[in-house]
């Protein structure tokens, strides 16, 4: 038996023993005990009738498979089993569980889900670390990446929060290479019905409880904490975000995180064009289910309008139909969405229905990359001008890029848009032909906004970096086609010659303009320090822009300017 190690949040075993039983699971066998280590074993076991494949039925009937060939592949469409068991391994400090079948499930409910990273930090030298999963903030919410590092000297970045480790452990008995994630895997294969196999394990798990025991870290990796689920500070933060959700405030981020729709139960087709996402409150269900888009506003617009009879986050559930109006998969909105906010002087993030908050290991990471991209931070009081600020093309930028761009130095390429498959995206907002760069003009604070700012950078860049295959020329000389686009105001003539210089640019800048006091006074005295930013996605954002444009061969500056608009 290989041994894939969760750890119990209660160190009571009736208690463990009655969270078990009260899933369908029962106890059977006896009780087995390794005298040397004083090692309990306990089996628990659950089965079920299933349905064979919803694919098994169809492709038999489309190839008229007869009954006979069905007999003779061992098919069997009449009845099935899913057999499930967990062990609960009783130490003498400590419970753990090994799965079989789904079992996963179930103690998933009940485990320490910070054990496994736990015991990576206590057993596993960084330098000895050789895969990682990443999760990192970006886009308003928690992506996954996965890559090499052993050998290769790569620090953690400041935006990467460990999700799981692969490495080699300084204890031998734990084996050559482990897995840590909310669990440990251990590499050997037990030979539990041997006596030295039995006593073999429970040495590994003595080892195990003193590893943890131990006050010595070999590593500290940068990643969340999470809060306990069932506790006061939970229930806080679940009536904080609720509160500021209802209120529509700038204090918090909040995002519907459409990815996890799209992945739920390993599908790849949990949402998609066929299917409808409805929402709703429990039992109220009748009266309060609607169809909503997959998008941040229509969630808060919900919550706004029934906001009397939501109690809680878990209050509101999101579910995914199919286009037979069968239910694929129902959580709480708490489950579905990502969101950050401010609490007692301390940021947290609320992901996957859990809230957390950064160790001190990223957030010493985040600070350190910050402050070097405050280097490339500079000022220029010519940014600082009037401008006249009011609608269509004035509105938002506009007015001030209109006013900025009368200088000839200055191309404008505002809501010049090239469309990628389906998706407009912004080369900048100014081209500066003395300095020859590209500048993305972004006004205020507001974080959605300036991370949408950054965002339109990096894709830029990267459609610059294939410009052939996405036809950025062209894309961008439309737009003297007088017959289609008559404003010349809005898109003035721009020749070949100046449109191959833009893309000839390997400087990607955004211009920041500010008028906020605090932003204000540390632009006027040029002290600007990207740490004070108040939005732990903001400042991940930037960090992820500029790591980018600097591993695509660009340039990264950012200008911080004063915000001086004038209604029209």
């Amino acid at each position: 038996m290989k041994l894939i190690l969760s750890k119990f949040r209660s160190n009571s075993l009736s208690e463990v023993i009655k969270e078990i039983e009260g899933c369908s699971y029962v106890q059977i066998g006896g009780m087995r005990k390794e005298p040397t280590f004083n090692l309990e074993m306990r089996l628990f076991f659950e089965s079920h009738e299933k349905k064979p494949p919803v694919w098994l039925s169809e492709i038999i009937d489309f190839f008229n498979v007869e009954s006979s060939e069905q007999e003779e592949s061992n098919i069997n469409q009449s009845v099935l089993h899913q057999y499930n068991a967990i062990i609960i391994l009783k130490t003498r400090n400590n419970l753990y569980a090994h799965s079989f079948g789904q079992g996963f499930r179930t103690t998933e409910k009940f485990i320490d889900s910070e054990f496994g990273l736990k015991f990576a930090e206590k057993t596993i030298r960084s330098e000895q670390i050789t895969l990682k999963n990443v999760s990192y903030i970006q886009k308003n919410k928690m992506k996954g990446i996965m890559n090499y590092k052993k050998d290769q000297g790569e620090f953690p970045k400041a935006s990467e929060s460990y999700a799981f480790v692969s490495g080699r452990p300084e204890f031998e008995l734990f084996g050559n290479s482990i897995d840590c994630g909310t669990g440990v895997s251990f590499p050997k294969n037990y030979a539990i019905n041997t006596t030295e196999g039995f006593y073999k394990i429970s040495e590994l798990l003595d080892a195990v409880d003193t590893a943890l025991k131990s006050k010595s870290t070999k590593t500290i990796l940068p990643r969340v904490k999470k809060v306990a689920k069932k506790s006061k500070l939970t229930t806080e933060l679940d009536e904080e975000a609720l509160s500021l959700i209802i209120n529509s405030t700038d204090e918090i981020n909040i995002a519907i995180d459409v990815s996890k729709i799209h992945l739920e139960n390993n599908s790849i087709d949990v949402y998609s064009e066929n299917s409808n996402l409805e929402i709703y409150i429990s039992n109220n269900l009748k009266v309060t289910i609607q169809r909503i888009d997959a998008t941040d506003d229509s969630i808060v617009k919900y919550i706004k309008h029934y906001q009397d009879k939501i109690l809680s986050l878990d209050n509101v559930r999101i579910r995914v139909t199919n286009e037979d109006n069968h239910v694929v998969v129902s959580k709480s909105l708490k489950e579905w969405i990502y969101c950050e906010l401010e609490y007692n002087k301390k940021v947290y993030i609320l992901d996957s229905g859990s809230w957390g908050y950064f160790n001190d290991r990223f957030s010493l990471l985040l600070e350190q990359q910050l402050n070097d991209i405050n280097r490339i931070v500079t000022y220029s009081d010519h940014y600082n001008i009037n401008y006249i600020s009011g609608e269509g093309h004035f509105s938002g930028e506009g007015g001030y890029i209109e006013e900025l761009t009368k200088k000839n130095t200055y191309v404008k390429l505002h809501q010049r848009n090239v469309l990628v498959n389906g998706t407009t995206i912004e080369v900048a907002d100014i081209y500066d032909k003395e300095s020859k760069e590209l500048i993305a003009i972004k006004r205020g604070m507001d974080t959605s906004n300036c991370m949408y700012s950054f965002e339109q950078s990096v894709l830029s860049v990267q459609i610059l970096r294939n410009s052939d295959e996405f036809n950025v020329k062209s894309e961008l000389l439309k737009y003297n086609n007088r017959r289609k686009y008559a404003d010349i105001e809005k898109y003035p003539n721009i020749r070949e010659s100046m449109i191959d210089k833009i893309l000839d640019s390997r400087q990607s800048s955004v211009l920041w303009l500010h008028n906020t006091k605090k932003y204000v006074e540390m632009t006027e005295k040029e002290q600007f320090d990207l740490n004070q930013i108040g939005s732990m996605l903001l400042k991940l954002k930037i960090v992820d822009w500029y790591s980018f444009v600097n591993e695509n061969n660009y340039t990264p500056k950012i200008y911080m300017g004063i915000d001086k608009p004038a209604k029209a």
